[in-house]
């Protein structure tokens, strides 16, 4: 309990703050956090945390998905890992799915992106 409020006691943007617990929980045992926890995690409500994002020009989904791309790259990197590990640990249905996901994001299937690295 003390951990938690220590990490969501910063003065930051709820926008700041949402950026920044992403990046700590996703990759987190294959965890997709939902916006509904993030809000808990916020101390706020979803539909809050929507508008909020909303005000700053950002949504949820993209948000997540700018997290995950960040994260799927590092993991990428390490050659031990299965592009279908990679989709796990960032919370994907299926290898599919990120797979996808990545594309739309970079125009190259993970496979292609951990050859130019």
């Amino acid at each position: 309990q003390m951990c938690i409020r220590a990490l969501l006691d910063t003065g930051e943007s709820i926008v700041e703050k949402l950026n920044r617990l992403l990046r700590e929980i996703v990759g987190v045992g294959g965890m997709a956090p939902t916006i509904r926890l993030m809000a808990e995690l916020c101390a706020t409500s979803p539909r809050t945390l929507h508008r909020r994002l909303e005000e700053s020009g950002n949504s949820y989904r993209d948000l997540l998905d700018e997290v995950r791309l960040d994260q799927a790259k590092l993991l990428l990197q390490d050659s031990r890992l299965s592009v279908k590990e990679v989709a796990f640990e960032m919370g994907y249905s299926g290898s599919n799915n990120f797979i996808r996901a990545f594309r739309r994001q970079t125009n190259l299937s993970p496979t292609a992106y951990r050859r130019q690295i």
